[in-house]
């Protein structure tokens, strides 16, 4: 066959695939040996998974904002500081102590005061609730008596005004018992008889006035006694409403705090990274710095192309050189307005909402944002994918078997639609499409390259890449096209 094309084609095939019908055998394995052919294509094995479209930063973990800490107190002396730089503290630890002997002093002689002002308000109120007592006790019992001089003199009355009219009665019976002869003046009876009413008038006049006096008396002890009384509960009333000690204990309680502050208290749980006291300097500003270490966060550079596919509250996981592939949960808590730098990079911060671990501030981190997702799909490689010239799509599915023609099976197109795509696979939809199918990983021969004088054609993976890492080029069975 000299002056003839003449092929020849080495053939190196791994293959591994879940066969329902059978498995390739060993003589199709020799004979595709023999002839130098294989249509055996390189497959992956249709899953469920999950996809995600990221945006990759990287940068350093830190700890949030710094926390200053001081004392409440305006003044005083620190008399201990406690801390050293580098010391992880807790919420409520006490990092320094103030001097304070002058506010205990100042304390003790303030608490006398307020004993003495208070037993001085008590005794008076005591006073004053007595003078009201008594004030009430007098008007109680001149009303009895007033009343008994009243009621006496209205008895007396009563009885006069019946003397009256029986002395009345007795002088009008004897005038009417004379027959027609008129009384006669110098009748000793007819006399005796006249002053007898004289005397029972004169006597129901006294008692009249006698009840008018007893009336007047009452009314004027009743109103001075109703007066002392008002003018005694008024007094009452005007000393409960008096605190003496109200200014006392008001100092008292701006002491008590100053000595609860003179323990200066870590607020968070952290580490103390700057200490700007120390014993025997006054009390001013700033005392400590402490950085939050229960939470950390990552400032990381976007380019533009990028920022404007991120928001904030996406998602992220991070990871880190120091605990290798371990990955930490993480959101996006700020996306920077303006750009960082004239190259247009901008800066994102990222908020660890897992726990930190070993993680500390100062090592790097590499943070994959989390810009769409979508869970339980099926998704291949983007070059399993054929796009036909009138824009429909489809996967090629190869079912393995014996051909009578030779082949190891044979390849079944599904037409299938797409939906999210991330850097290398794509989700494909049909209601064709089960798991566990092999789907022909490269059917339009892009993973194509030459090399000396003829074509290599190199595909995906064979036998049953799982779907969820990135492809590898340049790997599974390599087909050596040789022309003379």
């Amino acid at each position: 066959m000299t002056g003839s094309k003449k092929k020849i084609v080495i053939a190196v095939v791994v293959i591994a695939v879940v066969v329902a019908a059978g498995i390739i055998g060993f003589f199709q394995l020799r004979d595709m040996a023999l002839t130098g052919v294989s249509d055996i294509p390189d497959t992956i094995v249709l899953r469920k998974t999950d996809l995600e479209n990221k945006v990759t930063a990287s940068g350093n973990f830190a700890s949030l904002d710094p926390v200053n800490v001081g004392s409440n107190t305006l003044g005083g002396e620190v008399e201990y500081v406690l801390v050293e730089e580098g010391d992880k503290v807790y919420v409520g630890e006490v990092l320094a102590r103030l001097k304070t002997s002058d506010i205990e002093r100042s304390i003790t002689d303030l608490r006398g005061t307020i004993s003495d002002l208070a037993q001085g308000d008590r005794q008076k109120l005591e006073a004053a609730q007595r003078a009201v007592n008594e004030a009430q006790a007098q008007y109680d019992s001149d009303n009895y008596w007033t009343q008994r001089d009243v009621n006496d003199a209205q008895a007396a009355l009563t009885n006069a005004q019946s003397a009256l009219t029986a002395a009345q009665k007795a002088l009008n019976d004897y005038v009417e018992n004379l027959k027609p002869d008129d009384p006669d003046p110098l009748d000793p009876d007819y006399i005796a008889l006249q002053k007898a009413v004289a005397s029972a008038q004169q006597a129901a006049d006294g008692a009249a006035s006698g009840l008018e006096q007893a009336n007047r008396m009452r009314e004027a002890t009743l109103r001075a006694d109703q007066s002392r009384l008002t003018e005694a509960q008024a007094q009452l009333n005007s000393l409960r409403n008096v605190d003496s000690t109200k200014q006392s204990r008001s100092q008292l309680e701006s002491l008590t705090d100053e000595l609860a502050n003179s323990a200066v208290v870590s607020p968070i749980t952290g580490i103390v990274t700057r200490v700007l006291t120390e014993a025997g300097q006054a009390v001013m500003g700033t005392m400590f710095m402490i950085e939050y270490t229960e939470m950390l966060q990552i400032s990381a550079t976007v380019a533009e192309f990028d920022i404007i596919k991120i928001e904030k509250g996406m998602k992220s996981h991070v990871t880190s050189n120091a605990t290798g592939s371990q990955i930490y949960d993480g959101v996006v808590d700020f996306v920077a307005p303006v750009a960082a730098d004239l190259s247009g990079n901008f800066e994102v911060r990222i908020l660890l909402t897992s726990g930190v671990g070993q993680l500390k501030p100062g090592m790097t981190a590499t943070v994959e944002i989390v810009i769409a997702s979508k869970r339980d799909v099926f998704a291949v490689p983007i070059d399993a994918v054929m796009t036909k010239p009138d824009g429909t799509k489809s996967v090629f599915v190869f079912e393995p078997g014996f051909d009578p023609m030779g082949g190891g099976g044979v390849q079944r197109e599904i037409k299938v639609q797409t939906g999210m795509e991330t850097d290398f696979y794509v989700e494909i939809i049909s209601d064709e499409l089960k798991e566990g199918m092999l789907i022909v990983s490269d059917p339009m021969g892009r993973n194509v390259r030459f090399a000396g004088d003829g074509p290599i054609m190199i595909g995906a993976p064979a036998g049953g890449q799982a779907v969820g890492g990135g492809p590898v080029r340049g790997e599974g069975p390599v087909t050596y096209v040789v022309t003379d």
